[in-house]
């Protein structure tokens, strides 16, 4: 299930590793109403993409997907979500409870979860694997 696709160039912003969440920044493709799209993994578990990314189609993994991957101990239920990343032809591999994508107004170093100054206001959510059944 596709969750998420950009052109941009995205790097791995920020991993907060006592709360788990792992933030890549990227390009807003041209839309000047925010300076950067925000792409928030929270609950990581399981993390192997590389720190710049040309590009993103990010989907959450199938049941059958996820037999395949290598990993024996993880596995989807009790730790969570498997979400693809694909750049340039490669896929990677994010273990999470959810992730979304957000535009935000944010303008610093800080990504939009640290910036104790944003309000909500200063974000549009874009897309989220959360589902609220």
């Amino acid at each position: 299930m596709l969750i998420y696709e950009s052109k941009e160039r995205f790097e791995l912003w920020d991993f907060m590793e006592g709360l788990r969440v792992l933030v890549l920044r990227g390009g807003t493709g041209g839309l000047n109403t925010y300076n950067y799209v925000e792409v928030e993994f929270l609950g990581v578990f399981y993390l192997n993409i590389p720190t710049s990314l040309s590009g993103v189609c990010i989907s959450k993994m199938s049941d059958e997907e996820i037999q395949h991957l290598p990993m024996r101990n993880l596995r989807k239920g009790v730790h969570g979500k498997f979400f693809a990343v694909k750049t340039e032809g490669r896929q990677f591999v994010i273990g999470a409870l959810s992730v979304s994508a957000y535009y935000t107004k944010v303008s610093g170093i800080l990504p939009s979860i640290r910036d104790s100054g944003i309000t909500i206001s200063d974000i549009e959510v874009i897309a989220s694997s959360v589902d609220f059944n």
